[in-house]
């Protein structure tokens, strides 16, 4: 009787392949437009969401199984996971709704082996004034301590969260200030959201020079 062989090294390391590649992490800050409400922005993820749901074909819950909206006064944050594509679409559809102004990409993660949040929810956020200087404080850092105070705060939000309605959350939790969403959105040391899906919004075909077959190399033959 044959013995039984555990999967192979191609085998796990295709598995882990594909389960690395399927999260891609963005979060990015923007500022209202003077007649938007929180509730507009909550109402305009809402929709943008099931119009990408529809567009599918399939459960957009599945897809994007993991984020948050932050609002902060006349600040918003948000945070994303899911499939690349997806991550763009959802966007797109965003910009559609002229809700947001002076969107800033703060950090994108690829290839994230688990999501920071196992579901989608919107809050509103009133922590202290804190003034910063992007410039001066590097970009870099400033993105990664956001970053830092938002995943700390993940188990919270995931808890209280509900996609049908806007969470407030409290004063306790460190998040980040409006002032300093504001700042960041305002700030050229990131990349706006344009520009990020110009760069990112349509899939990249590389070709490489070494790899092209034309024009077709003469078969050499060897001598027996």
């Amino acid at each position: 009787m044959g013995e039984l062989m555990g999967p192979s090294l191609k085998t796990v390391n295709a598995s882990n392949v594909q389960s690395f590649a399927n999260i891609t992490r963005i979060f990015f800050a923007s500022s209202f437009h003077s007649s938007v409400t929180a509730d507009s922005i909550s109402t305009a993820f809402s929709v943008a969401r099931k119009t990408i749901e529809q567009k599918e074909g399939g459960d957009i819950v599945e897809k994007i199984t993991g984020g948050c909206i932050i609002t902060s006064n006349a600040a918003v944050l948000g945070f994303i996971e899911a499939k690349v594509s997806l991550v763009c679409k959802l966007l797109t559809e965003l910009q559609s709704k002229d809700v947001l102004k002076d969107t800033r990409v703060l950090s994108v993660s690829q290839n994230c082996p688990v999501r920071e949040f196992e579901n989608w929810g919107v809050y509103s956020s009133n922590p202290p004034s804190e003034d910063i200087d992007v410039a001066a404080e590097g970009a870099n850092n400033v993105a990664q301590d956001i970053f830092t105070k938002v995943i700390n705060a993940a188990g919270d939000l995931t808890d209280n969260s509900s996609s049908n309605k806007i969470t407030s959350l409290s004063k306790t939790l460190s998040l980040p200030s409006s002032s300093n969403l504001i700042a960041c959105s305002k700030s050229s040391e990131f990349p706006s959201l344009q520009e990020y899906m110009e760069l990112f919004g349509d899939q990249v075909v590389v070709e490489n020079a070494s790899e092209k077959a034309w024009p077709l190399q003469n078969v050499v033959m060897y001598d027996e």
